[in-house]
C-alpha cells in the first residue's frame, strides 16, 4: 500500500512539474511577433498589430513581442515576461534592444519588460503611466486590440526618440543624489569660506567637481547606448538572440 502511495506522489510531482514546464510557451512557429494563446484577438486584429511589428523591426533592428496568455499561474507576471524573454531571445543579441508586452487574460494583469538595451528610452516611470493611462482603460472596456495598438504606438515612439518623458520621470532618479551633491558642495564651501580667505578659489574648485560629476554621468549614458546607432538589423525571421535584465513595469485592470 505505501508503495502505491509513493507511486502515486511520484506521478503527481510529475504531472505538476510537467504542467509548471509547459507555462511557456515554444517559440513560435511559424515565427510571428504577436502570439494570442487566448483567441481573444480576431485574425484581422492580429495581422495589422502584426504588420506593425515587423515594420517596426525592419526601421529599427529591436524586436517587440505581444504575448496573450490565460494566466502565469505560479509566477508573477514580471517573472514570466524575463522568463519567456530570455527563452525566445527577443531583441539582438548584446544589444539586447527586445521588449515583450506580456498579457495574462485571466489574471487580468500586464508586464512590459524591456532588455537593458532599451531601459533609457523607456524607463520604468514611463511604462507604468503608459500601462494605467493608455493600455489598461481600453482593456477595462474589452478593447484590446485597440489598447495593444495605443500602447505600441508610444513604445515605437520611445524607442525612436520621438516621444519624450515628462522631466519629472526622466529626472526623478536623480533629484536625491544632486539635492545631496549641492548640500555636500555648501557645506564644504561655507566650511573653506570660515577657515580662510581665499574662498573664490575654493568655489572655483566645488563648480569643477560638480562639473565633472555631471560629464561623468553623460560620458557613462553614452558608452552605454552608442550601440543604438548600430544598422545591423536582424531579418531573419526570428528573434535575435536578446536577453533582459529586470527593467520593466505592470498593472491590473
Amino acid at each position: 500500500m505505501k508503495k502505491i502511495v509513493f507511486l502515486f506522489c511520484c506521478l503527481i510531482g510529475g504531472l505538476a512539474s510537467l504542467a509548471m514546464a509547459v507555462e511557456f510557451p515554444p517559440t513560435p512557429t511559424p515565427f510571428r511577433y504577436l502570439n494570442d494563446y487566448t483567441r481573444t484577438l480576431s485574425s484581422q486584429q492580429q495581422n495589422k498589430l502584426e504588420q506593425k511589428l515587423i515594420k517596426f523591426q525592419q526601421e529599427t533592428g529591436s524586436q517587440i513581442a505581444v504575448v496573450l496568455i490565460p494566466t502565469t499561474g505560479e509566477y508573477t507576471p514580471a517573472e514570466y515576461a524575463f522568463k519567456l524573454g530570455d527563452q525566445w531571445g527577443i531583441g539582438r543579441k548584446k544589444l539586447n534592444d527586445g521588449v515583450l508586452m506580456l498579457i495574462a487574460k485571466n489574471d487580468r494583469k500586464i508586464f512590459i519588460a524591456t532588455g537593458e538595451g532599451l531601459e533609457g528610452a523607456m524607463p520604468d516611470a514611463f511604462l507604468s503611466q503608459l500601462i494605467r493611462n493608455v493600455i489598461t482603460p481600453q482593456f477595462k472596456q474589452g478593447n484590446y486590440a485597440q489598447g495593444i495598438n495605443n500602447g505600441l504606438d508610444y513604445l515605437i515612439a520611445a524607442s525612436k526618440g520621438e516621444y519624450k518623458p515628462d522631466t519629472s520621470e526622466k529626472y526623478a532618479d536623480y533629484i536625491v543624489p544632486a539635492l545631496m551633491l549641492f548640500f555636500f558642495i555648501t557645506i564644504v564651501v561655507i566650511g573653506e569660506l570660515n577657515w580662510r580667505r581665499g574662498y573664490i578659489s575654493q568655489g572655483r574648485n566645488s563648480r569643477i567637481s560638480g562639473n565633472d560629476f555631471f560629464r561623468h554621468h553623460q560620458q557613462r549614458e553614452y558608452d552605454r547606448f552608442r550601440g543604438f546607432g548600430n544598422n545591423d538589423h536582424h531579418s531573419g525571421g526570428g528573434f535575435g538572440g536578446g536577453s533582459f535584465g529586470g527593467g520593466g513595469a505592470g498593472g491590473s485592470w
